[in-house]
């Protein structure tokens, strides 16, 4: 299907790929992972176009890529049942035949049938996985290149999602995933390969393991507490209504904590965010300090065509500090001077995150909100991170995260809620690391 011989890769003048070999035939299932910046990617993209190196017996039409960041699979100008209507077309498929596979498709995936009717940024990020994964399979692919395509979703959903592949790679489709989520795929794929050093191995899927149990001082000053419903306006002009959309029950958070908040895709997380953000209408008691944000998507924070440096003096001017604050905020989040010149959209992952979180900290805010911050990363920049944002929490610096992982959310967090049927409420997870008395990691991070 598809033969790679001898493949170099490069970007920016650097060698991301050095004269790699592999083979993909019909029904193979092969995970692509390595640490974050190393060039997976751009080497999928450069499958994805083809070459000289890149022998292939299908046609580009053949081949679906979806992108790390779900939402660059739409347009944000259609709303989701325009761009099913796009692929029925141009296969040419009967509309009640389409129309009553894409119903069974959404009801797999629990996805209302109603947000059809959303626009691309109405959605969760969770619901645009589900939903982009509904509109590759609907193109019928012969090779599906996947980028992070389950990293907004729960355990049950990447279960789901692997049994729908595994349906499609028995009807012969080939599927290429690239990811750091490796354990869930243990027993899916038929082949490992790993990037390093410009070189693509092959391996065994080695256990994940566990990261170390840490414990914090908690303080006990209160930072947020929540405790009511919120709304979302809805409504044309003339006839505007307010519509329940979350009840949050006792949420609270202490100065110097970790607060993780977990739920299914699409369950409210977002929401609950945005609650505290004060985006919505909300009915009950309410105390907010001065909130940052950090959203699920780098593309929402940070302008994909403008240099680090730029960005830089952008957030210096919006948090109104000097230059020996921002030289001393870029020291402890470890960006080099190096990255300076570059362009955002060059950066890896772990380089966009570091540079995200440096825009909202050089505000020193008192709470800081993170949605799916770590979904894309490796396991080393994961906690490498962490341990960056556990010197801002010993300081005093409350942190509010939504996850899927579960395994950070009991390492880090103190305590954890989850939302659940639009609900928000205290979970008690037995197998959590983390009491209420924490402590010691903090300390000497």
């Amino acid at each position: 299907m598809l033969h790679v011989t001898g493949l170099s890769v490069f970007c920016e003048g650097n060698c991301i790929v050095k004269n790699a070999t592999f083979h993909i035939k019909a029904g193979d299932k092969i995970v692509l992972t390595g640490k974050s910046g190393i060039g997976k990617t751009i080497l999928a993209k450069a499958l994805y176009e083809g070459g000289d190196e890149v022998a292939t017996e299908i046609t580009k039409d053949d081949i679906v890529l979806l992108p790390q960041h779900a939402e660059q699979s739409f347009n944000p100008l259609k709303k989701i049942r325009e761009h099913f209507e796009d692929i029925r077309l141009s296969k040419g498929i009967e509309k009640e035949q389409f129309w009553t596979k894409i119903t069974d498709y959404f009801d797999l995936f629990e996805l209302p049938t109603s947000c059809l009717r959303y626009y691309p940024y109405e959605c969760s990020g969770g619901m645009l996985q589900r939903i982009q994964l509904i509109l590759a399979h609907c193109q019928q692919p012969k090779l599906l290149i996947a980028d992070e395509p389950t990293a907004a979703l729960n355990e049950a959903f990447i279960s789901k999602t692997l049994s729908f592949w595994e349906e499609s790679c028995a009807a012969g489709m080939a599927i290429l995933v690239i990811t750091h989520q490796i354990k869930w795929y243990s027993e899916f794929a038929t082949q490992f390969l790993k990037l390093e050093n410009q070189k693509l191995t092959s391996f065994l899927e080695q256990p994940k393991p566990l990261i170390k149990p840490m414990r914090f001082q908690q303080k006990s000053l209160l930072c947020c507490r929540m405790d009511g419903i919120a709304y979302r306006q809805t409504g044309g002009f003339w006839r505007k209504r307010l519509t329940p959309v979350l009840k949050i029950e006792q949420f609270s958070c202490q100065q110097g904590e970790i607060v993780g908040v977990c739920g299914a895709s699409g369950s409210g997380k977002t929401t609950l965010l945005q609650v505290l953000l004060s985006q919505l209408v909300f009915k009950g008691e309410a105390v907010r300090p001065s909130i940052q944000y950090v959203p699920q998507s780098y593309t929402e924070s940070l302008p994909a065509k403008w240099t680090v440096a730029q960005v830089i003096r952008e957030a210096q001017q919006a948090a109104d500090c000097t230059k020996e604050d921002c030289i001393s905020l870029l020291e402890q989040l470890q960006l080099q001077p190096a990255l300076l010149k570059q362009k955002v959209s060059t950066l890896s992952g772990g380089q966009c995150q570091k540079l995200a979180l440096f825009r909202v900290l050089l505000k020193r805010p008192k709470l800081l909100l993170l949605d799916e911050a770590f979904a894309s990363l490796d396991e080393q920049t994961t906690e490498a991170i962490s341990d960056i944002l556990l010197q801002f929490v010993k300081n005093g610096l409350t942190i509010v995260a939504v996850s899927h992982d579960e395994v950070w959310l009991n390492t880090y967090a103190s305590k954890q809620y989850i939302v659940d049927r639009q609900t928000v409420k205290e979970h008690h997870n037995e197998k959590s690391y983390s009491t209420n008395h924490y402590v010691s990691h903090a300390n000497s991070v």
